[in-house]
């Protein structure tokens, strides 16, 4: 069976229990019959296997969202600047143990990476001419903010939720997919990227389970890293 058939599938199941499959617990108490929790169970399996039809729905489904992503973004803002915190539900894991590559469909005009090196990428006015793409395996709450950002704006792209901060010295983004518990941050630093080229990126980042012709390192951001950038916040807003 391939991609286009199990699409056809999932279209043919009522909502009711592709909402069942959502709700992760297994339960089918409401629809008690044999053949009601083979369709639940068909629409799980659906669901694992066409991330993207999933993440789709999770753009506008919390309930799901939640299903396939513990984490959850919002904007913060603090005496010194404004940026993003991503926190995760309490005892609630990831229901899908699937890899996912970073793709950027856009990349402003004349911007490419040194080799393998896909953390920095060089633009064509010099050596201040660069941006740096950092991507995400969220395994705890991330936490980030942009020194002197006096502007967050939050949009919502067909794979995840991103934000933009606006700074006096650099500008910065991040982006939560919908799937997975995966994050990617872009730095501006020397205010480079017109606010629109930012977000024609973020607009354009997705990730997949297949393997993309460019394959960005995956950080693995744990506890210990939080923990150390919230001593390095502490530091900087003592310092200013």
């Amino acid at each position: 069976m391939n991609r286009k058939e199990i699409e056809k599938m999932l279209d043919g199941i009522d909502d009711k229990f592709i909402a069942e499959a959502a709700n992760k617990s297994g339960n089918t108490s409401k629809y008690k019959s044999k053949v009601s929790a083979k369709i639940i169970a068909a629409a799980s399996i659906c669901l694992c296997v066409i991330g993207i039809s999933a993440s789709v729905l999770a753009a506008t489904n919390s309930t799901f969202r939640g299903w396939i992503n513990p984490f959850h973004a919002e904007n913060v803002k603090i005496e010194h600047g404004r940026g993003v915190t991503i926190t995760k539900e309490i005892n609630k894991e990831e229901s899908i143990l699937q890899k996912y590559y970073l793709v950027l469909n856009y990349l402003p005009k004349g911007y490419q990476c040194d080799g393998d090196d896909t953390f920095i990428y060089y633009g064509s006015k010099g050596e201040t001419d660069f941006i740096n793409i950092a991507y995400f395996h969220l395994q705890s709450e991330f936490t980030n903010i942009l020194p002197q950002a006096d502007k967050i704006d939050k949009y919502e792209t067909t794979a995840g939720t991103a934000y933009i901060a606006l700074g006096k010295e650099a500008n910065r983004a991040w982006i939560l997919f919908h799937k997975g518990s995966y994050m990617m941050e872009l730095r501006d630093d020397n205010k480079m990227l017109s606010k629109k080229e930012i977000q024609k990126i973020m607009e354009g980042a997705d990730i997949s389970a297949e393997k993309p012709c460019v394959i960005y390192e995956t950080l693995e951001w744990t506890e210990k890293l939080q923990e150390s950038y919230k001593a390095w916040l502490k530091k900087y807003a003592n310092y200013k």
